[in-house]
């Protein structure tokens, strides 16, 4: 099993609804603050722009890097101490059992 990195943390569709709940809470904030339609929305798209392209120049290099790894399934566990391990199938929870 081998670990890839990907561009988004989590699953992309979320990474974009979250992406655009930013910029819906972003724009009605600037709504009530300014109560004038043309000047929110422009206000919204230099904020978003503003936002995103300081987190795409100034805090994703500082991100620490993927660790990509593969071990096998069946054999003795390589995997380093602490590392996450993500579940198949769910577990019941103690009380149901």
């Amino acid at each position: 099993m081998k670990c890839m990195p990907t561009r988004h943390l989590g699953h992309p569709s979320r990474s974009r609804s979250r992406t655009t709940l930013f910029a819906i809470a972003l724009d009605v904030a600037a709504g009530v603050l300014l109560q004038r339609t043309t000047s929110a929305v422009v206000a919204t798209l230099f904020g978003f722009a503003v936002v995103r392209l300081g987190v795409e120049l100034w805090l994703r290099p500082n991100y620490q890097k993927a660790v990509i790894g593969s071990y096998s399934f069946f054999g003795a566990s390589g995997r380093p101490d602490g590392s996450w391990t993500l579940l198949t199938t769910p577990s019941p929870p103690p009380e149901w059992t």
